[in-house]
């Protein structure tokens, strides 16, 4: 199956980056079960990220939301949830069990470090909001929508995949509720 895989990637940067092209060319090269298994290749990642334990429930409920309103084999598209394992306050192996039963792919995320910046200085809740710069190092996907974990999807993504050119910026009204 990796031979397929290498091929599929190959043909699709002669084609450049048309995974329609390139799967059409690869399909012709292998037989009929090997055909099947290039077909249930996910062209899109839904993604979403938890740097911490304490945000595991919002994920939980943003990847029953996203399945509630979205067909995601139709899609071609699968949820992919990047984590941070390590730390006293890194997602623990239960919630991991937890978040893959809910239907997310999990991907471990090793933290980022920088030449000459001192995460010390970074603010602890946003100190790991570096590592969801891993999304752009992954090239599986034909493209990635990256979704807060603390949000609801209250509809189809399906024009997402839609819209035009490398990367899509969605600007709505953020409404806050003060507790």
């Amino acid at each position: 199956m990796r031979s397929i895989h290498n091929q599929y990637e190959t043909t699709k940067s002669k084609f450049g980056g048309s995974s329609d092209k390139a799967l059409s060319t690869v399909q012709e090269l292998f037989g009929a079960d090997e055909r099947k298994e290039l077909s249930k290749k996910a062209r899109y990642a839904i993604t979403s990220s938890v740097q911490t334990a304490s945000f595991t429930a919002y994920a939980l409920m943003l990847g029953y939301s996203i399945q509630k309103h979205n067909d995601l084999a139709a899609m071609g598209a699968e949820m992919v949830l990047l984590i941070r394992e390590e730390g006293a306050d890194g997602v623990t192996k239960e919630n991991r069990t937890r978040l893959e039963a809910a239907g997310w792919k999990v991907k471990v995320a090793e933290d980022l470090e920088f030449e000459n910046v001192d995460n010390s200085k970074i603010r602890a809740h946003h100190r790991h909001n570096l590592n969801k710069l891993h999304l752009w190092s992954w090239t599986e996907y034909e493209k990635i929508l990256f979704i807060d974990a603390d949000v609801v999807c209250k509809g189809s993504l399906k024009e997402l995949w839609e819209m035009p050119g490398g990367i899509a910026v969605i600007t709505t009204p953020v409404v806050r509720c003060r507790y």
